[in-house]
C-alpha cells in the first residue's frame, strides 16, 4: 500500500480491486497480487517526478453505474509541476440517476479537495500554485 499511496499512482486501480478480496482471497487473487509485484519489480524507474516549473491543475471523472450494484466510481487527481500531489478514486455512496449526476458528485469531491489544497499551499507560501488549484478539468 505504501507504493500506491506514496509514489506509484499507476497501481491504484489494480490494488483497489485486489484489496476487495483481502478477507477471503482465492488463487486468482494471489495471482493478481503476484502480477502487481512483478510489474513493480519490472518498472523500478517509474514513479512521481516533480519538475521545477509547471502549472497546477485538477482532473475529475466518473463512470456511471458500471458495476453490478449500479453505483458509480468517481475520482480526481491534482497535479503540480508535472506530478500528482493528491488523488482519490472510490465507489460513490449514492446511486446516480444519470452520468451527469455521477460527474457532479465526483466534481463535488474534487472541489472540496481543491479548497483544502489552496489553503495548504497558501500556508506554505505558494500563492501562485494555490490559485492554480482552482482549475479542474471535467470530461462532460
Amino acid at each position: 500500500m505504501y507504493a500506491m499511496f506514496g509514489t506509484r499512482l499507476d497501481i491504484a486501480y489494480a490494488f483497489s480491486k485486489v484489496s476487495q478480496y483481502s478477507i477471503n482471497p482465492g488463487p486468482s487473487h494471489w495471482t493478481a497480487v503476484r502480477r502487481i509485484f512483478r510489474y513493480l519489480a519490472g518498472t523500478p524507474s517509474r514513479g512521481l517526478w516533480y519538475g521545477r516549473q509547471g502549472r497546477g491543475t485538477g482532473y475529475t471523472d466518473a463512470d456511471w453505474g458500471s458495476r453490478d450494484d449500479r453505483r458509480s466510481i468517481g475520482g480526481y487527481a491534482f497535479q503540480l509541476n508535472g506530478a500528482a500531489i493528491s488523488w482519490n478514486s472510490k465507489k460513490q455512496s449514492m446511486m446516480s440517476l444519470s452520468s451527469t449526476e455521477a460527474e457532479y458528485i465526483s466534481l463535488t469531491q474534487a472541489v472540496k479537495e481543491s479548497v483544502w489544497l489552496q489553503a495548504i499551499l497558501g500556508d506554505l507560501g505558494a500563492i501562485r500554485h494555490a490559485d492554480e488549484m482552482r482549475n479542474i478539468n471535467v470530461d462532460n
